[in-house]
């Protein structure tokens, strides 16, 4: 699953795959669409529930502070 989010200046990705010993990971990064600065950040996830909990989270603030997504795709 992957989504990104751009405002007029910024933009933010969050991406879940699988590691290789299995255990789901939810990378985020973030930065400005013209200069190279920006951040990422990586954290586990327990299973599923929570990686949808995360994304609904992620895509409420991005909305809230006027993001709006560019590219989804689905959860596998």
């Amino acid at each position: 699953m992957f989504t990104r989010w751009e405002s007029l200046t910024r933009y933010y990705t969050a991406e879940v795959r699988t590691d290789l010993l299995g255990d789901l990971i939810l990378e985020r990064s973030w930065g400005g669409r013209a200069n190279n600065r920006g951040n990422s950040s990586t954290a586990l996830m327990r299973d599923q529930g929570q990686v949808m909990r995360e994304m609904r989270k992620l895509a409420a603030l991005r909305a809230r502070h006027g993001y709006t997504v560019v590219v989804a795709t689905p959860a596998l």
